[in-house]
């Protein structure tokens, strides 16, 4: 059960690694009227801030975002889906559980023109191509008995045989021989950039603190398309 459980796991973290995608930013916070604020009950003050928001790769809405401050973290989810609309979310007073209202937005921006460059995967095709085959042969050691004493024979045959295997390669046709293909990747380096406004709970217009940060930049994959077909690696 312990090790069903260990595997059950591994896949549920894979699959939330495909539904949703991490940004991580890295700061400034700084405060208008306060020397810091208390957001669900963990205090932050004017000075770096790194911040890591999530969003679903299925409804391209906001997960979740994480502070983190000088170790000190916190982690802001909504009890259901934020809608992420243009980029802009709102994080208001009941899901912060804090007095303030948050109003964030996120914004891609383009570093250069994008890029191709030519890569190979792995792929399949009919034909013929070398296959490993296991055969297992039975070998039987020979010792002296009478005769006429035929299950004492049966015996010490059966007592002394073991199986060998031995794998062979033949060159055959199959519907999956395994090779490459070479393909051609369109590359686009960019980098995201959050703001954040930070509101009074008592008074909306009452700026209480600001953020600004971005992420490193990373080139993002817009394309891929085969540029042959699928042959043999030698």
């Amino acid at each position: 059960m312990k090790i069903a459980a260990i595997v059950l796991t591994l896949l549920l973290s894979g699959c939330a690694l495909l539904l949703e995608t991490p940004y991580h930013f890295t700061g400034e916070l700084k405060l208008e009227h306060q020397v810091d604020i208390m957001l669900a009950y963990k205090r932050f003050s004017n000075g770096p801030l790194d911040i890591t928001l999530r969003k679903s790769n299925v409804s391209h809405a906001l997960n979740g975002l994480t502070m983190t401050q000088h170790g000190n973290a916190v982690e802001l989810k909504p009890p259901q889906s934020t809608p992420l609309v243009f980029g802009s979310f709102v994080l208001d007073q009941q899901l912060l559980a804090s007095p303030y209202r948050i109003e964030g937005n996120v914004q891609r921006q383009l570093i250069a023109q994008p890029r191709l460059v030519t890569d190979t995967e792995a792929c399949s095709f009919a034909g013929f191509c070398d296959v490993e085959e296991t055969i297992e042969e039975t070998i039987c050691a020979e010792e002296s008995a009478s005769p006429h004493d035929h299950s004492k024979l049966h015996s010490h045959q059966s007592e002394n045989c073991e199986t060998k295997k031995t794998t062979v390669t033949k060159n055959t046709w199959v519907h999956d021989c395994p090779g490459e293909k070479p393909i051609e990747i369109t590359l686009q380096p960019a980098r995201y950039q959050l703001t954040l406004a930070i509101y009074s709970a008592d008074r909306e217009d009452l700026l209480i603190g600001t953020y600004q940060g971005q992420t490193q930049v990373k080139d993002e994959q817009i394309s891929k398309r085969d540029a042959g077909t699928c042959e043999a690696v030698d």
